[in-house]
């Protein structure tokens, strides 16, 4: 399936604009590391003193397969509120696509069947074929100095 998969807070709008605070891996170290059953990843991201938007991005790297993503969870600790726009990719807003330049081969898809067969609802997004790809949200106001848990169900 896939080689390389993180999905991560990104903090924009400051001195660290562009630079991960923290990701959790969904998927490493060859090959075969994910099944085609769901399972949920996530990790505590706490956000930097001055931080006040941030966007969550799913990354694909160096990649031949697929990886597909559903039911994400963007939650400050304490707090019940899923911030993560779009959570199960049910509307279709709140997410871009970002192929990179260079790789045409990858493609980004929201999908209901197939390798889009989603976890819950009628849509996920899946991540495929070579190389490189990135799925974000739009900006996302966060608390600067809070602690947040990031989640997401992969496969």
């Amino acid at each position: 399936m896939c080689q390389h998969a993180w999905i991560g807070l990104e903090p924009i709008h400051s001195r660290e604009s562009a630079q991960v605070l923290r990701s959790t891996n969904t998927a490493m170290s060859g090959p075969g590391t994910l099944t085609t059953a769901w399972v949920r990843k996530g990790a505590r991201l706490t956000v930097p003193n001055g931080v006040a938007t941030a966007r969550l991005r799913f990354y694909h790297y160096m990649n031949v397969g697929w990886v597909a993503l559903d039911d994400v969870e963007f939650i400050r600790v304490g707090q019940s509120q899923n911030l993560a726009p779009d959570p199960g990719f049910e509307l279709g807003t709140g997410w871009g696509a970002v192929p990179t330049t260079g790789f045409p081969g990858t493609s980004l898809w929201r999908g209901g069947w197939g390798t889009g067969t989603p976890r819950s609802g009628t849509y996920a997004f899946a991540v495929s074929n070579h190389s490189y790809g990135t799925l974000q949200t739009d900006p996302i106001a966060v608390l600067p100095g809070a602690t947040y848990t990031l989640s997401a169900w992969v496969r």
